[in-house]
C-alpha cells in the first residue's frame, strides 16, 4: 500500500487521509484528454461519445459534457444512465436484443443500432421515436485474433 500511496503522491495531492475503497480522478488530466477529443470532434466534423462501459463516473459528467456530444451505451441501464445523468444523446448498441430491453433502450435513447436486418424485422414496431442505424460487417480485417474480428467466421 505504501508504493501506491506514493505514486499518487506524484500527482502532487496527499491521499494518506483518503477513505478507501475510493475512485480517484486527476481533473486536469481528464480536460486536457477532452480537450484533444473535442479537436478531433471538430476537425474530422464527427460526434465524439462517451462510452459507459469503458467510464461511467457520472459525478464528472458535467465537465465530459462541455466536450463530448453524448454516450454510447450498451445496455438499458446505461442508456437510462446516460439520459438522466449526462443529458445529451444516447446511442446504444448490443448485439443482441430481447423485446423488454430493446422497449427501455428505446425509451432512453436517440439512436439504436441494430445488428442484423432480422433484428430490424422482429423489433421494428418497438422502434418508434429513435434513429435506427445498421452495423455492418466491413469485410476486412485489421485483427488477429479471432474473438475480436468482426470479419470471422460466424461473428455477429
Amino acid at each position: 500500500m505504501q508504493h501506491y500511496l506514493s505514486t499518487l503522491n506524484l500527482l502532487g495531492a496527499d491521499f494518506r487521509d483518503l477513505e478507501t475503497p475510493a475512485y480517484v480522478c486527476d481533473l486536469q488530466a481528464l480536460r486536457r484528454n477532452l480537450e484533444r477529443l473535442n479537436e478531433v470532434q471538430q476537425g474530422a466534423d464527427c460526434k465524439v461519445l462517451l462510452a459507459l462501459k469503458g467510464f461511467a463516473m457520472w459525478s464528472t459528467f458535467p465537465l465530459v459534457g462541455e466536450y463530448l456530444a453524448g454516450v454510447a451505451a450498451s445496455s438499458s441501464d446505461e442508456a437510462q444512465l446516460g439520459r438522466e445523468k449526462f443529458g445529451k444523446e444516447v446511442h446504444t448498441y448490443s448485439p443482441a436484443f430481447c423485446e423488454s430491453s430493446l422497449q427501455q433502450c428505446v425509451r432512453y435513447s436517440d439512436h439504436i443500432i441494430l445488428n442484423s436486418f432480422e433484428q430490424w424485422r422482429r423489433f421494428r414496431h418497438l422502434l418508434t421515436g429513435v434513429e435506427v442505424g445498421m452495423r455492418l460487417n466491413p469485410a476486412h480485417s485489421e485483427v488477429d485474433v479471432a474473438l475480436y474480428d468482426p470479419c470471422a467466421p460466424n461473428s455477429r
